[in-house]
């Protein structure tokens, strides 16, 4: 995955001494490019409306089965609450008898969603399976017992469950099936607007009666079956709120040199201060007001005498003191918790009462 060069502004550490600790936790924060989640496809703009199943403008894609003469076009947008998405379906024999989990079996369109636009996260592009909490596969199909947009996988977990019907809506009106739907950014675990870029894929399935399998075509790759968010397209969001600030952590388990890390944007009419704490270390900043989204990565380095499991604390103040955000995560950082784990071992060893605990 291509990396943007990313630039260091700015590193605090304490406690402050004669000179500096080796034990000492450091914070830093670096300034973030708008891409340096790697080069987009496509890029669209946040909109204050949607209607669910209605979009004016000019379809994002266009594509053609290889072997049949079907057809879709779609289209995607989001707002502030939703990520939204319309796919129309030319196909003159609809044939989906399934429901729930296996929707997917008849004529239907799958759907992958990459909201933090971060692919495999560094690992080959072709690796498949989720990457994080903000990656999901769906499932929208017309079956036997109605419309119904169905969850196979989110995150990591193999959850599975229907969405709420008013936030799909699927119709077919002579050959063509229009499939509508709206996902949450809470359900994917993301904030809008933090994240730069979204991945997003999409496949469509094709049942007819009395024919053995399936046709599939795609636009993007990696939405059947198993995630493969490398694979994905990766759209670029513009038009950010004038009024937004979020923060949402970007690595809470930190193995040898790794740094725990939150990611910051904001787009504000006002200066702020940005404060983040972990374990002794300290940090403050004070980021200026601006017509563009300002985006910064805020690390911290855990020193030797960090805790095992330690608090990485940010807040967003404005100039009245108001905090605007404010978020903690614990920081684990497992090397230390098998030594703990082994000293508490040996311990327990020492102290056994009988050879059989003991062994």
């Amino acid at each position: 995955m291509k990396q943007c060069p990313l630039i260091t502004i700015l590193v605090a550490l304490l406690p402050l001494a004669n000179g500096i600790s080796q034990d000492s936790g450091i914070i830093k924060i670096i300034e973030a490019d708008a891409s340096y989640f790697g080069e987009v496809d496509d890029t669209i703009f946040f909109r204050d409306k949607i209607p669910l199943h209605s979009f004016t403008e000019e379809s994002l894609f266009r594509i053609t089965s290889s072997t049949t003469s079907d057809q879709a076009e779609g289209w995607f947008g989001v707002t502030t609450e939703h990520i939204y998405f319309k796919i129309d379906v030319q196909d003159d024999d609809h044939f989906n008898p399934m429901d729930d989990n296996n929707i997917w079996q008849g004529d239907a369109v799958q759907l992958g969603i990459d909201a933090h636009g971060d692919g495999t996260r560094g690992d080959e592009k072709h690796v498949a399976g989720a990457f994080g909490e903000d990656d999901v596969a769906l499932t929208f199909g017309m079956g036997k017992s109605g419309p119904q947009g169905w969850v196979h996988f989110l995150g990591t977990t193999r959850s599975r469950f229907a969405l709420d019907n008013e936030d799909v809506s699927i119709s077919r009106t002579g050959t063509v099936t229009s499939y509508s739907a709206r996902i949450s950014w809470e359900l994917v675990f993301t904030q809008p607007g933090v994240f730069p870029n979204i991945g997003v894929a999409v496949q469509v399935n094709d049942s007819d009666q009395g024919r053995e399998g399936q046709d599939r075509y795609s636009w993007g790759d990696g939405a059947g079956g198993r995630l493969n968010t490398g694979l994905f397209k990766r759209i670029r969001l513009e038009g950010f709120p004038e009024d937004m600030v979020g923060a949402v952590v970007q690595n809470n388990t930190v193995w040898g040199d790794e740094d725990a890390e939150f990611l910051l944007a904001y787009r504000l009419n006002r200066d702020i201060l940005l404060k983040a704490d972990y374990g002794d270390a300290q940090f403050s900043k004070a980021l200026k007001a601006g017509d563009m989204i300002s985006r910064y990565r805020i690390r911290a380095s855990p020193g030797k005498s960090t805790d095992n499991e330690t608090a990485f604390q940010l807040s967003v103040e404005d100039p009245e003191n108001e905090i605007v955000v404010q978020e903690h995560q614990a920081v684990v950082l497992p090397e230390k918790v098998f030594q703990a784990f082994l000293k508490r071992t040996s311990l327990l060893m020492s102290e056994s009462p009988h050879w059989l605990f003991t062994r």
